[in-house]
């Protein structure tokens, strides 16, 4: 699913897929870090309750 969401993106000239995972996700993180992913340190995920 990556790997296409990659080809459509480099189609449509974007530069960087982004998506978000829990630092309590340990799987998920070293799946991803595998990928070649990178973690952005100058990103903040904000939330509020509604």
């Amino acid at each position: 699913m990556i790997e296409e969401l990659r080809r459509i993106g480099r189609y449509n000239d974007c530069e960087l897929l982004m998506w978000t995972v829990w630092n309590d996700n340990p799987p998920a993180r070293k799946f991803y870090d595998k990928l070649g992913a990178i973690s952005l340190q100058d990103e903040t995920l904000m939330a509020l309750d509604i």
